[in-house]
């Protein structure tokens, strides 16, 4: 058995009565030859063991949970296996090999959602006479893309040129003409020749400047950068921009399509002053685009945390009730487009004031605005008394909203499930999607959205509410059986629940996905202090798969001579 690196943080759910978590607990270790590993002097709590898999090796479930109990032992098994290979080659219009190209291979989620390169070797360039290896690919559906690096177009060009195109297989400019391949665990899929495409590369030209109108330039006190990056789905194209003293900037060589220009500036001398960027979408198509940056401090966002159903003063010194009072968490996730800007901070955190208010600074892109609260759900975020739950605010950095309401609830209930086959038996491993019934709020990354997975036998799964990195809450005392589940806290209403296969790939659901699911999900009624209970069974791959143009819903079409197939 290869040596595999293995680690265990100790699972931070806050406790039922709203109190604070225990301290994070991280340990790190080897297996041996045998495949074994162990960590000792853990406290009792809720572990998540994570492995990072030696080379060629893809786990093939998701990393399990282990509940340590006090002076006692938790074993588990993580299953490895063989990733799989796409082999192939890539020439140009005369059949002459094309060498040096980024081959790439993209899980695939859906058309709404961005692409995620996949593996240790899923990133590969050609050799010299074309050919290309991506190796140790989990199973599941993959894009391939070939691109070419600037240096290889000669950068030095300074105006529109012909070039190759960044190219999907089976040889289209067109992420929407990509054919998916089928990938399946210890098994090659050969035979994917394509030819890149040519035409007109374009440039983007400007001037960027700071706050105050100076030129953006890296000193002896400040850095600066400039990068121009794909937006949309398909990522695969990044390319900085040398800023002359000026501020003025040239981005060469660029292939038709839509980009993010972005830049950023930090101060040595002032680690206090906050971090300046910007960023503006861009468009070629073979032409010369000029465009002009300045960066600025951030959007400013402030309001205040409503908590319905809260204790009252006179409540609160109740016998039995917590003295302490819950704390107030408010925070912002990044939400397409803006989980596609590069050079920018994590969303920011901070700390609702006694009296509910709160202001975060520094913000740009496109944000969800979320909060937790001791054991309250998150119910309705409010702008200017209309109700934008779910739904992004789009920001360049130099808004000032102080309108935005965010009504938390204590009136909660939960949902409690198993996910079993078509025989009955217990599903580990597999994605559990929450939504509410109401399309208004499927927007993508939305926290009202929320996620968690079926565990193994003795664990329950933990609930993450949507895209937000919140602390899970309320998975604590679920059923502990195998391929068991739990939302968390909700707030009463009606909810769709679907599982998906257990080898799919970490997602963020957007609106077409859930669109999708909804066909297939169990719609139920949460009621205020009620838990629950359904029974999940994974939909069909066809049914999670996303539909390709003339491929049909699963992608029917034939892959290097053997036709698409479920794993």
């Amino acid at each position: 058995m290869p040596s595999a690196s293995i680690s265990t943080t100790v699972d931070g759910v806050p406790t039922r009565d709203g109190a604070s978590a225990p301290p994070r607990i991280q340990k790190d270790g080897r297996t041996d030859r045998s495949g074994n590993a162990g960590f000792t002097e853990l406290p009792a709590g809720r572990y998540g063991v994570n492995v990072d898999p030696p080379a060629a090796f893809v786990r093939s479930a998701s990393a399990p949970i282990a509940q340590v109990a006090d002076g006692g032992t938790a074993t588990i098994v993580v299953r490895l296996e063989r990733g799989g290979v796409i082999t192939g080659r890539v020439f140009d219009e005369d059949g002459e090999p094309v060498s040096g190209a980024m081959v790439q291979a993209f899980r695939h989620v859906s058309s709404g959602a961005a692409m995620r390169e996949a593996g240790a070797g899923s990133s590969q360039s050609t050799n010299d006479i074309g050919q290309f290896r991506v190796w140790g690919l989990p199973p599941g559906d993959y894009v391939v893309s070939a691109l070419l690096s600037a240096q290889t177009l000669s950068s030095a060009t300074s105006h529109v040129t012909d070039g190759f195109l960044p190219t999907f297989y089976p040889g289209v400019a067109a992420y929407d003409g990509a054919r998916p391949i089928i990938v399946k665990a210890g098994q090659e899929t050969g035979g994917l020749d394509f030819q890149m495409v040519q035409g007109r590369l374009g440039l983007v030209s400007g001037r960027a400047t700071d706050s105050a109108g100076n030129p953006l330039t890296s000193g002896a006190t400040t850095s600066a950068s400039l990068l121009l990056t794909s937006r949309g789905p398909t990522p695969g194209f990044g390319r900085s921009a040398n800023l002359q003293p000026d501020g003025s900037f040239v981005v060469t060589n660029v292939p038709p399509g839509d980009y993010y220009l972005s830049a950023a500036r930090m101060r040595f001398d002032s680690p206090s002053a906050p971090r300046e960027g910007a960023y503006v979408p861009v468009s070629v198509n073979g032409d010369e685009v000029t465009v002009n940056i300045q960066t600025n401090v951030g959007a400013i966002i402030s309001g205040h945390v409503v908590v319905e159903g809260a204790a009252t003063a006179s409540q609160a010194g109740a016998p039995g009730s917590d003295p302490r009072p819950a704390q107030t968490m408010v925070l912002l996730t990044s939400a397409p487009p803006g989980r596609h800007l590069p050079g920018f901070a994590a969303p920011p955190v901070t700390r609702g004031r006694p009296d509910g208010t709160f202001t975060l600074t520094g913000v740009r892109g496109s944000v969800h605005v979320g909060a937790t609260h001791g054991r309250a759900a998150l119910k309705a975020v409010r702008r200017g008394g209309s109700d934008i739950s779910g739904e992004p605010l789009e920001l360049l950095g130099t808004e000032r909203i102080n309108d935005i309401v965010i009504i938390m609830t204590e009136e909660t209930g939960r949902i409690d499930g198993v996910v079993n086959d078509a025989g009955g038996q217990a599903v580990a491993g597999a994605p559990v999607v929450i939504f509410p019934d109401d399309p208004s709020r499927w927007a993508d990354g939305s926290p009202l959205i929320r996620q968690t997975r079926s565990g193994a036998a003795g664990v329950a799964g933990a609930a993450q509410p949507g895209a937000a990195d919140y602390p899970p809450v309320g998975a604590a005392g679920a059923p502990r059986v195998a391929g068991a589940f739990s939302t968390g806290l909700l707030p009463a209403g009606r909810y769709a629940v679907v599982a998906l296969p257990p080898d799919t790939p970490g997602m963020t659901p957007d609106r077409e996905s859930v669109t999708r699911w909804r066909e297939s999900a169990k719609v139920v009624t949460v009621e205020v202090g009620q838990t629950t209970t359904v029974q999940l069974t994974p939909i069909k791959w066809t049914e999670y798969r996303p539909s390709r143009t003339g491929d049909g819903p699963a992608g029917d079409a034939d892959v290097a001579g053997q036709p698409a197939s479920s794993p």
